[in-house]
């Protein structure tokens, strides 16, 4: 059918996803209850925004979006689980019942890019109207959008935001190829331990080619866009690496070449397995609290959440600051 047909027939799909009106953020979750990872479920909103297990307080309060792809959605973890909820609820035990409320808000899809990120967020900066946005950096910024099918699933499309739509980047072919020799070696009765730099050295994140440099200059240029785009509404950008990696320490220079100042701050130095899902990569409920714990502390110190008369953030469990990475 036509191209308008397509994008009707995704969005009336059966998958959990949907295509968005705005080809740079791509893809978004369908509206309601969804099981998009493992046991976890997530409410998702009219506007694609994963729904908070609390009600909004029935007066101002100041606003906070954690923007950002998988981790900052919580895959894998309930509502009640994921970092914007347990960063709410530290930040309101700090302050106390009788202060401005904080209301903390996922702005994520699993998948997503910077421009897909900043690109929503943008789009539906009116209803979001944040205060603080908290983004998130992680490697697959350097990757194509992706498509979405008919039925409403993750497709492997042309971007239209790339200079060349057919140069499909993705790591969807790198992690499948990690998977099938994990499972050929099962089959021999061969136990293989594959992290996702077993097919060698990781070409769109070496910064050397001249499309892994286009891409970094790309993802600098789109957090210099949210910033400025925040600037005129009166609102702040923090950037919280989840933990140091190539990607992180790239981003970084490309930010500071480019002249453009951001406050960051450094969640882990690498996530422990045992702060991760089992079985996966991302960061377990446990290992998002600690994540929020150390961004409320940012938020604090810097001023931009006003801490209460009396209390202070729980002190951390025994080990967990030593995984703290140093800014």
């Amino acid at each position: 059918g036509t191209d308008a047909e397509r994008r009707s027939a995704a969005l009336a799909g059966t998958g959990e996803l949907r295509g968005h009106v705005d080809p740079l953020v791509g893809i978004m979750l369908r509206p309601g209850e969804a099981q998009p990872t493992l046991n976890a479920t997530a409410s998702i909103r009219p506007d694609g925004v994963r729904r908070r297990p609390a009600p909004l307080p029935d007066r101002v309060a100041q606003h906070i979006v954690i923007l950002g792809d998988s981790v900052a959605f919580g895959h894998g973890v309930n509502d009640d689980e994921t970092l914007a909820h347990q960063l709410e609820q530290l930040l309101a035990h700090v302050r106390g019942s009788q202060a401005l409320p904080v209301v903390a808000t996922t702005v994520a899809v699993p998948g997503w890019n910077h421009r897909n990120a900043v690109h929503f967020l943008i789009d539906h900066l009116r209803g979001l109207d944040p205060d603080i946005v908290v983004y998130l950096p992680v490697a697959n910024d350097l990757t194509d959008t992706f498509g979405v099918t008919e039925g409403g699933h993750r497709a492997l499309l042309p971007d239209p935001a790339e200079p060349d739509p057919w140069l499909s980047v993705h790591d969807e072919p790198l992690l499948a190829y990690i998977e099938h020799s994990v499972a050929a070696a099962q089959a021999r009765g061969v136990t293989l331990d594959l992290g996702d730099d077993a097919a060698g050295p990781h070409g769109l994140l070496a910064d050397l080619s001249a499309e892994s440099q286009r891409r970094y200059d790309d993802a600098a240029g789109s957090i210099e866009l949210l910033q400025r785009i925040l600037q005129r509404v009166d609102a702040r950008l923090l950037l919280a690496y989840p933990e140091e990696n190539a990607y992180g320490w790239t981003l970084r220079a490309r930010l500071a070449e480019a002249g453009v100042e951001v406050p960051s701050v450094s969640l882990y130095t690498s996530i422990p397995s045992a702060y991760r899902l089992v079985g996966d990569s991302h960061p377990s409920a446990t290992g998002l609290s600690f994540m929020a714990r150390w961004i409320a502390e940012d938020l604090l110190q810097r001023g931009w959440v006003e801490a209460g008369a009396e209390r202070s953030l729980p002190p951390l469990p025994p080990g967990a600051a030593q995984h703290h990475a140093a800014e």
